[in-house]
């Protein structure tokens, strides 16, 4: 009899724990923008979402320069960026596998400016959450947190409370607020820097020698092909304006960049996949300044980003079989878009 109040004790503190776990978690966890996004944009029934042909994937190079609202303007184009700061490649792997269960982009644009991380795991776990909590509780989310989260970490990931414990003391009224924010959806995923950092580098230190893509990226690099091969998602890679020398890397690095993306043009070409790689030649084609069109050594600002994605937005368009949509009735990219140039103009 006590053995078996003792078991019904330990249940319903579990239960309580876990309900207490489950209702402050929403409250506590992050709701910066670059992480809000995330559950509207995995599983909202949204138009603007579910009717892109094209999606962007990446770190913080991709998240500040691949600007959909430029696609949708001047080629008719419908996309939306999932990118987000100091995205490991490992993750979007697992971002691109929990975005296909929803909806089915005809073209993945992916930078790979992370696949030079030598790290074993990324140290800005804080980025990582802002994906993965959003995600709901699947083999999906289950795989990427045994796979990619040191052992001592796996806990809080399963149960993020105690990752965002600690900003019980720093809430606000708006923390309180569990309903989602469609203020930012002209911004379709992406996020800009304004200013100017007058920035002057060579954009790459040439070499004709083929380096090595890190293990562990070269694993994930290889489960992005097949993953879209086997959903009929054509792929399309990019190497993002940036200092290949100074680009204020987060963790270990590889030596030489340059030499490793030659491994990734051979890689690319096995697969029949379009790499741009964003260094003299499309530089100069697109009239990139670094010191007008970079907010920092490794990011551009808004009107770098428009250069970019204009040129990706016409390739798309010449290489790729998407509907163009301009001209018909979509008020809803339409004001978008006005939101959009608004915001730009107002800040520019």
């Amino acid at each position: 009899m006590q053995m078996r109040r003792f078991i019904l004790k330990g249940i319903a503190v579990f239960l309580a724990a876990a309900l207490f776990m489950g209702i402050s978690t929403p409250i506590l966890k992050n709701k910066g923008s670059n992480a809000a996004k995330y559950e509207k944009a995995l599983y909202s029934d949204d138009s603007d979402v579910n009717e892109a042909d094209v999606i962007f994937l990446g770190g913080s190079h991709a998240y500040n320069g691949f600007d959909p609202d430029v696609l949708w303007s001047d080629y008719g184009i419908k996309s939306y960026n999932y990118s987000n700061s100091g995205q490991a490649f490992y993750l979007t792997y697992y971002l691109f596998r929990e975005i296909l269960k929803n909806h089915s982009p005809k073209v993945a644009v992916v930078d790979l400016y992370y696949i030079g991380m030598t790290s074993e795991y990324f140290s800005e776990s804080m980025y990582l959450h802002n994906v993965v909590d959003s995600m709901t509780l699947s083999q999906n989310k289950l795989d990427f947190i045994f796979n990619c989260v040191p052992d001592n970490e796996i806990l809080s990931w399963l149960f993020p409370f105690f990752y965002h414990h600690a900003r019980a003391t720093k809430l606000t009224a708006s923390d309180f607020s569990l309903s989602s924010n469609s203020a930012d959806d002209f911004w379709l995923g992406s996020g800009y820097q304004w200013e100017s950092g007058n920035i002057t580098f060579t954009a790459l230190n040439k070499t004709e020698k083929v380096g090595t893509i890190p293990e562990k990226s070269a694993y994930y690099l290889n489960a992005i092909i097949d993953l879209a091969k086997e959903n009929n998602v054509s792929l399309v890679f990019t190497s993002l304006p940036h200092d290949y020398t100074n680009a204020a890397r987060p963790d270990d690095w590889v030596d030489d960049e340059y030499a490793m993306f030659n491994a990734v043009k051979q890689l690319a070409a096995e697969n029949d996949i379009p790499f741009l790689q964003f260094v003299d030649g499309i530089m100069d084609e697109i009239n990139f300044d670094t010191t007008t069109d970079m907010f920092n050594s490794g990011h551009m600002n808004v009107r770098g980003a428009e250069k970019v994605s204009d040129y990706i937005g016409q390739y798309l368009s010449g290489h790729f079989d998407l509907p163009d949509y301009s001209g018909q009735d979509n008020s809803l990219w339409d004001g978008y878009a006005e939101s959009y140039r608004k915001a730009v103009s107002e800040q520019i």
